[in-house]
């Protein structure tokens, strides 16, 4: 999104820590289960494989060898969210986007071997949308590409600053916020030429022009940032110098402070909401002017999964910088993680989403964000001159006086700021607010994740074990394996009849680390051996009875290992009675 021409402060309240430095809003191992035989046993771990259902991605438009690219502004480059690009660019892209998140949950959860590539870029407009379109390198081999755009158009930087945040006094925002909600009613209802609708309209066509012939598109909107509902926050400011909730307003001497009532609130979620109606309406006039025979282009709500987890929840006292169950930062404020992200060697088999609840935990600041915060700087204490342009700054983690300078250069150049570059000298820690903290990311990538699932498995996710798909141990009998590498079982088609088949498994698993992982043609075969399955014992059930044990080595871990594959989770029985392995079809046996 866009810059907020103003400063950072940090203070402490004695009753509630507050730490707001608001600085810019960016436009640019195994379970118990019986061991193995005794003979096989080995006296080191056992490694499960970490999958939820491998074959689920068989509906993604992420493919084998070919590329997924991710577009767009601060939102996709995931400003603030993990560790964050500084020095080194403008773009501040935060290693947890949901692109990246998205990329890994395809590459390491699920096997897929594609590649990767990205063009975001905090601060781009629809402008910078079509330049990374002009850099887009091998557009024939993409599949999917994922846009978000459209935020800094409407300027939401300046409504957040002159509508929220204030720096300037209520009496400054007065004058100033209506003039820029009218600018973003007028962008959202202009057609014709120029218009951001023929805008947005033009570069979703582009995808189209420069892709492949089988891309798909995917355009995030904009959570909203408020429960409008909630009392609290009528007597809440987020007043730059002094953000804080007042049991009496009229105590906020000076006309300072402008309070977040129901009204405020809802007429700033009314305008997100109006952009993302707009993104939406012209993704469907896209696919009808493209006459595509299935539609291509694809709006995602990402607002919906936000529900609950906004500023202002029933029963949160703001400011709350340590609430989980924000998804939002204010500058300066810890990140939050999902406890259980996507990401190599995490267990998913109690994975959550984003409908269901995403537990979050508190990332520790770091050192650089934390020092000084019982300091009040204000910018009176700045002397002219203090600080010049270009002045090589001391670092503020250093001391008093090195936070001083960057105080002081962010007063003396507050309004130097253009909407396509981000100044180095602004740290992380004050240009993230607005943004969503990492939970928020992992949210936006599965409300992506369920899109994929409307758009090309007709809302029939095989994740749930329900209509394509149904459980190995619960629709096959009598399995055993041959070769070493080929499972063959009898399985039962939807209207229960029986078919004998055998899966490779050489196509689907990999061992490494202890473990067998999915993997494309990951010959897990070639490390395994002496493969099994556990005789039937008292008590034992059918699941029990469908991990598929192997004993492994290779150069990189020599020791033998007993890992085992639950074929509950690697395999998947298709209506038709044939098993799925990462997308790979058993054959009759």
């Amino acid at each position: 999104m866009g810059v907020f021409n103003f400063l950072p402060f940090s203070m402490k309240s004695k009753s509630n820590p507050l730490y707001l430095a608001v600085g810019a809003l960016l436009l640019r191992q195994s379970t118990a289960y019986p061991q193995p035989k005794p003979s096989q046993q080995s006296p080191h771990h056992h490694g499960a494989i970490q999958a939820r259902n491998p074959g689920d991605h068989e509906w993604w438009p992420i493919k084998k060898d070919r590329t997924y690219i991710a577009f767009g502004d601060s939102y996709a480059a995931g400003m603030g969210a993990g560790d964050t690009e500084y020095w080194t660019s403008a773009c501040r892209r935060g290693e947890n986007n949901f692109g990246n998140q998205l990329n890994l949950e395809a590459k390491n959860y699920h096997g897929i071997g594609h590649k990767f590539d990205h063009g975001y870029c905090s601060g781009d407009t629809t402008i910078g949308a079509n330049r990374q379109l002009d850099e887009w390198k091998n557009q024939k081999d993409a599949t999917l590409v994922t846009l978000s755009v459209g935020g800094n158009d409407l300027n939401f930087a300046k409504i957040a600053e002159h509508c929220i945040i204030t720096p300037d006094g209520a009496q400054k925002s007065k004058d100033e916020c209506p003039k820029f909600l009218a600018a973003a009613d007028d962008a959202v209802k202009a057609t014709g030429e120029g218009s951001l609708r023929e805008k947005f309209k033009s570069i979703y066509k582009r995808v189209f022009e420069l892709g492949s012939d089988d891309v798909q598109l995917y355009v995030t909107g904009y959570p909203t940032f408020f429960n409008e509902k909630t009392d609290w926050c009528d007597k809440v400011t987020f007043y730059f110098w002094d953000p804080k909730h007042y049991d009496n307003p009229e105590d906020c001497k000076d006309n300072k402070c402008v309070f977040l009532t129901k009204d405020l609130r809802k007429t700033l979620n009314d305008k997100q909401r109006a952009l993302n109606s707009l993104i939406e309406a012209v993704v469907k006039e896209v696919n009808d002017d493209l006459k595509f025979e299935k539609p291509r282009a694809f709006f995602v709500n990402t607002d919906a999964v936000f529900e609950g987890k906004r500023w202002c929840e029933q029963g949160v006292e703001e400011p709350a910088d340590q609430n989980v169950n924000e998804w939002f930062f204010l500058s300066s404020w810890p990140d939050v993680l999902w406890k259980r992200p996507p990401r190599p060697g995490q267990p998913h088999e109690k994975r959550q989403d984003a409908e269901t609840g995403m537990e979050g935990e508190i990332q520790n600041l770091e050192a650089n964000e934390q020092s000084h915060r019982d300091e009040v700087l204000v910018p009176e204490a700045c002397t002219t001159g203090v600080v010049a342009a270009g002045q090589v700054l001391r670092d503020p983690k250093d001391d008093g006086e090195g936070m001083r300078d960057w105080v002081c250069m962010a007063q003396a150049h507050k309004d130097d700021f253009d909407a396509s570059h981000v100044h180095s000298w602004l740290p992380n820690s004050w240009t993230k607010t607005f943004h969503p903290r990492s939970i928020g990311q992992s949210a936006i990538m599965l409300a992506i994740i369920k899109k994929f699932d409307e758009a090309n498995n007709n809302g029939n996710n095989p994740g749930s074990g329900e209509a394509k798909f149904g459980k190995f141990s619960e629709r096959c009998k009598d399995w055993s394996i041959k070769d070493d590498h080929l499972v063959v079982a009898t399985c039962t088609d939807k209207d229960g009849n029986e078919k004998k088949t055998q899966e490779d498994m050489n196509l689907c698993l990999h061992y490494d680390n202890g473990g067998l992982n999915p993997l494309e043609d990951g010959q897990f075969g070639k490390d395994c051996e002496s493969c099994f399955f556990n005789e039937p014992f008292k008590g034992s059930t059918p699941a029990m009875l469908s991990k598929l044990w192997c004993i492994c080595k290779n150069g990189n871990d020599p020791m033998s290992k007993n890992p085992f594959a639950d074929l509950d989770i690697a395999l998947r029985i298709q209506d038709d009675g044939f098993m799925n392995c990462l997308g790979h079809i058993s054959a009759p046996a």
